[in-house]
């Protein structure tokens, strides 16, 4: 009888010296998935620190790197060049959970250098706005989960979202050794080359993705872009559809719809029809 007493205490000791451990795996597998309402949570918090004050793909004016939530969100309204990467240094990246990014791009070094932190402590990153090239290029496919906000809607009504856009990068050793049988590379600029697409190399390989993600323009379907994206018009820009991300291995891409814009689209359909009918409700505004 002891002896069993003994045994059901051992057992109770053993429960709940391992109840931490255990609690702990379950809530590390919740936080494993997608978050979609953390997400939009994040954007609403870095909306005010991201005002539209310039047409796509004007200049970007104002660069605002802020955090907020108590150092777990990263408001990023900048291009990643080196004015960036004064504030950038100061974040704390162990700490983040998602980046609310618009971004026109920058220099390869510093959003590559960026990339590997957002990817070793597994940030989530959120797109409002636009996404393009070194953002494109090694913040996005470095995130763990990848949203992608609502911008508005179409005129029938379908829902709009934030851009991802490529045109072009540094990993191109085809173009780098052809370039440098007809002498067109050679000496530093040759050895310039080829270590940055080593590094870009190195840091696809890193993150599971498909470096020719940056430089594959789709000829077939648009030849003419192609054509401008070789003659290196900085306009030449194309994107990806969820699927085609994935046969790159950039998993984890989402639509974040915005309860915010359903809610103004609606109200502002029954402000229309309003003005229509005659009718008035107290809820809706003039």
């Amino acid at each position: 009888m002891r002896v069993d007493l003994i045994s059901k205490r051992l057992c109770v000791f053993a429960f709940l010296s391992f109840l931490p451990l255990l609690t702990a795996c379950v809530s590390n597998g919740e936080k494993s998935g997608p978050d979609p309402r953390s997400a939009l949570r994040a954007l609403h918090e870095c909306r005010p620190y991201l005002p539209y004050k310039s047409g796509f793909l004007g200049r970007v004016i104002g660069q605002d790197i802020i955090v907020v939530s108590g150092g777990r969100v990263l408001c990023v309204n900048s291009d990643l060049m080196d004015q960036a990467e004064e504030p950038l240094s100061e974040v704390d990246f162990t700490r983040l959970k998602t980046i609310v990014i618009r971004s026109q791009g920058g220099k390869a070094v510093i959003s590559r250098k960026y990339g590997h932190l957002i990817y070793d402590n597994e940030i989530d990153i959120v797109v409002e706005g636009f996404c393009i090239s070194a953002c494109a290029n090694h913040w996005f496919p470095a995130a763990r989960y990848k949203y992608l906000a609502q911008l508005g809607f179409t005129a029938s009504g379908d829902p709009v979202f934030s851009p991802v856009f490529y045109h072009g990068g540094y990993y191109s050793p085809e173009f780098i050794e052809k370039s440098a049988a007809k002498g067109e590379l050679e000496g530093k600029r040759l050895a310039y080359w080829r270590k940055r697409s080593r590094l870009e190399k190195e840091f696809y390989d890193k993150i599971a993705v498909n470096p020719h993600i940056s430089i594959d323009c789709p000829r077939r379907e648009k030849p003419k872009l192609c054509k401008r994206f070789v003659n290196r018009d900085p306009s030449a820009v194309w994107g990806y559809t969820i699927e085609e991300f994935a046969d790159y291995g950039v998993d984890h891409v989402y639509e974040l719809l915005d309860d915010e814009m359903v809610f103004i689209r609606q109200t502002s359909e029954e402000t229309a029809e309003n003005k229509k009918t005659g009718k008035t409700h107290p809820e809706v505004l003039p």
